[in-house]
């Protein structure tokens, strides 16, 4: 995949666990000049899983053991670049970018099913919004008709920014950037709920059926089931609306899938429902 492919995303998709034991990226791109190459530090911080994730202070490369591994699921590093020219401050600087990875190997427990977008990550910026454009691959489904996908549970989300303070993981409690936009969102006359899924959810509450449109686009994202699954992220709904704080981070939680057309399965742990995590949503709020 190229740099405009990715929309200057750094992605790794693995299909076996083998694969990430011999997988030792190198930085492709850059707009340093060769001069100022070797004044650069690289430092990782390892956000989800890739627990025995090794980077190369000197030249940002990265390395990994198959521990690293977890069926089904993503991970994700940020890396720090940063440079310090004694002779001119202005010369100087660090920068901050997430570096992605989908464990993308089949469940064997549900006939293989699997899905796979290219590229997995979407990079939009929050007051803008986006969408993922062409029909992700299904695998282990014989009815693409029947297949249904939706953002379910375990709702992450991680800054770049250093407001580390409003970071979720796994649960959404006061004071995260999450549960001001889970506050903010139009429950239609029900509670908030912090677990719910409603938020990001193309089902209607208790998985009756679809939202009709204009409750989609009071959502912060989700797949768009009647075309050809396709992830929307809604333009100003991932902002604070109290401070006009833009979230700028990354976004991950588990997403359902089932065979059988039948959203109440999405909400089952078994079953036809299968969960994993194909995609990941990046917000960027310096993102043209």
């Amino acid at each position: 995949m190229t740099e405009a492919e990715s929309s200057g995303v750094s992605q790794f998709r693995l299909a076996k666990k083998a694969d990430i034991g011999t997988l030792k990226p190198e930085i492709q791109y850059t707009d340093l000049p060769e001069s100022g190459k070797d004044a650069v530090t690289f430092e990782m911080e390892i956000m989800e899983n890739l627990k025995t994730a090794v980077i190369d202070p000197k030249t940002g490369a990265l390395s990994f053991t198959t521990d690293s591994w977890v069926n089904y699921q993503n991970g994700l590093l940020f890396i720090t670049a940063t440079t310090v020219d004694p002779e001119d401050a202005a010369n100087s600087f660090t920068v901050k970018l997430p570096v992605f990875f989908h464990f993308a190997n089949m469940n064997p427990t549900k006939a293989g099913r699997n899905v796979a977008y290219s590229p997995f990550v979407l990079r939009v910026n929050p007051r803008k919004g986006g969408r993922t454009t062409g029909m992700p691959v299904i695998t282990g489904v014989d009815d693409e008709s029947k297949f249904l996908i939706d953002f379910r549970r375990d709702f992450c989300f991680w800054t770049l920014d250093g407001n580390t303070s409003l970071n979720s993981y796994k649960s959404i409690t006061e004071g995260q950037l999450l549960y001001t936009l889970w506050t903010q969102y139009d429950w239609g006359g029900i509670a908030a709920a912090y677990g719910s899924n409603n938020p990001v959810s193309y089902f209607s509450n208790g998985f009756t059926g679809p939202k009709t449109q204009e409750q989609l686009d009071k959502t912060l994202a989700y797949f768009d089931n009647a075309n050809d699954f396709e992830v929307v992220v809604n333009a100003d709904m991932w902002i604070d609306k109290s401070t006009g704080y833009a979230a700028n981070g990354v976004f991950i939680c588990q997403i359902a899938t089932t065979n059988d057309g039948a959203p109440t399965s999405l909400d089952k742990t078994g079953g036809n429902c299968a969960v994993g995590r194909p995609f990941i949503i990046w917000l960027d709020p310096n993102f043209e």
